[in-house]
């Protein structure tokens, strides 16, 4: 990002600020996420849908942390429609992924599940077995406390 913000290069500063934003999100390092997703707003093209998405995404799980779940999941929405423009099961995994953080964030773990099954049909189309692994490790979570919540 550094390097593309030295050069000018903004279409790539767009999709790696982002794909940056996401990451720390996922490392649970929330303050830098703000700017870098509005670079990726403000620079994206609005017809990549890819950068379009990703910044959706970061920015939608900085609103799910701090408990602004509406705007997270319709951020998470528009995420999971640009995907679907693209031809990469991987992209529209991470989207359905980022969308069931949100949705489980409010407790709805039936559409997190199914959001979750989504993702791991993509996944597993695509091939990339650390991401099938990673969310039947999550669905499997969800059911144990589904189950546990059932039990009570």
């Amino acid at each position: 990002c550094d390097d593309a913000r030295k050069r000018d290069v903004r279409a790539a500063l767009s999709t790696y600020a982002s794909m940056l934003g996401r990451a720390l999100c996922a490392a649970g390092e929330f303050n830098e996420v703000e700017g870098l997703a509005a670079e990726g707003r403000e620079y994206g093209d609005e017809d990549d849908p890819i950068t379009q998405a990703l910044w959706r995404q970061a920015t939608a799980l900085v609103q799910s942390h701090r408990g602004n779940h509406a705007e997270a999941e319709r951020l998470c929405r528009e995420a999971v429609v640009r995907t679907r423009m693209t031809d990469s099961p991987w992209v529209q995994g991470d989207a359905l992924c980022d969308l069931a953080t949100v949705l489980e964030a409010t407790g709805r773990r039936d559409e997190a599940a199914g959001a979750l099954h989504e993702a791991l049909a993509c996944y597993e189309r695509k091939g990339i077995i650390p991401l099938v692994r990673r969310t039947r490790e999550r669905l499997a979570a969800l059911e144990e406390v589904s189950d546990t919540s059932e039990g009570v």
